[in-house]
């Protein structure tokens, strides 16, 4: 099995990747806030991704050994992975979300196999493994890789799903997904985030590093259905009113469902009228800020992929060339002597006090 280099775990990162291997209608979000407000603001959200510290601490998650065999469980066989692999856990029991040719053969092509198996499958993706590789971080010289240590730090992400009526913890070095509770599939969220805080409060007097990502729907199409509804509701309603309509074109039509949901009084159509403008101008202000999101993960993921290593080296050697190293080493030698010198300042400043 070929190397899967570590990458980094970030929602404009993982978005890029999965489009790459053909995910259509699904992106991932940073979470700042297990709230309502806020969980409501990016719905629909298929599952959650915790990211923890390892710790020698070992717990008894009584992973299942049979289970429903629809639900797409991998073993953890990829090392510097486990990010990938989790969301990919969401994505592939999510039937909402266009997984694409790749993901959709790999899914069908691994039905009835073990967990181990369908890890080793999974590890053995070529196009997964590339897309995975594409953002690795550019190093100037090749690094003998090394396996990790006691002493140093190890994460890892373990994936929420909801699944035909139950929520699962899929955690690939488990051996098996864990049952969590019978859900309702359109109210698993608050179990979830019950579940992660306890998890939390588990390591809270030993670790506060912790992450929390969302598999999302593509919240850009969100935004542009929804203020074409609006747009609908408002034509419709002006001309009800009597009111002049502008003159755009929308895709397609309300139905007859949607018109019956609305007032038939001039009072009330005019009323609703205004609060309709209202949330068409907050769904512009969330699709112009989805925009700007996406150019800065393009921008960024650029840079992340270019390698500015030849650069950098081709820099110095033209100011080796021109003997300025000596000169702007001695300069930065004396800027870290001076705040060096104002840190002591301020220390026997404040011991004064």
């Amino acid at each position: 099995m070929n190397n899967w280099c570590l990458i980094e775990s970030d929602p404009g990162v993982f978005s890029e990747l999965f489009k790459t291997i053909g995910v259509q209608n699904a992106q991932v979000e940073e979470l700042i806030s297990l709230d309502d407000e806020f969980l409501f603001q990016i719905q629909p959200i298929f599952g959650l991704i915790f990211c923890f510290k390892m710790t020698e601490q070992t717990e008894d998650r009584n992973p299942l050994k049979e289970y429903d065999p629809t639900l797409f469980y991998a073993e953890q066989v990829i090392n510097n992975a486990c990010a990938t692999q989790a969301i990919l856990s969401v994505l592939m029991n999510t039937p909402e979300v266009d997984i694409g040719e790749e993901l959709d053969n790999l899914k069908n092509f691994t039905v009835g196999m073990s967990p181990k198996d369908i890890g080793l499958t999974l590890g053995n993706s070529e196009k997964i493994r590339q897309a995975h590789n594409s953002f690795a971080r550019q190093e100037p010289f090749e690094i003998e890789s090394r396996k990790a240590t006691k002493d140093d730090d190890i994460f890892h992400f373990i994936a929420y799903v909801p699944h035909n009526g139950k929520l699962y913890e899929l955690d690939g070095l488990q051996g098996g997904p864990i049952e969590l509770a019978d859900v309702d599939m359109d109210a698993w969220l608050p179990v979830a985030r019950d579940e992660i805080n306890k998890r939390i409060e588990q390591y809270a007097s030993q670790e506060v590093r912790f992450n929390l990502l969302a598999v999302t729907g593509d919240l850009l199409q969100k935004y542009e259905e929804s203020i074409n509804l609006c747009k609908l509701k408002i034509s419709y309603l002006s001309i009800v009113l009597g009111k002049e309509v502008e003159d755009e074109e929308l895709e397609g039509e309300l139905t007859d469902e949607q018109i019956d949901a609305l007032p038939t009084e001039p009072e009330p159509q005019e009323k609703l009228l205004g609060e309709i403008h209202a949330e068409l101008n907050e769904l512009e202000g969330k699709k112009a800020d989805e925009v700007e999101k996406r150019a800065k993960w393009t921008r960024e993921n650029q840079r992340r992929k270019h390698n500015y290593v030849p650069l950098a080296l081709e820099m110095l050697k033209i100011m080796a060339e021109k003997k300025m190293l000596s000169n702007l080493y001695k300069e930065a030698e004396e800027v870290h002597k001076k705040k060096l010198e104002e840190e002591e300042a301020k220390k026997d400043e404040g011991k004064a006090n």
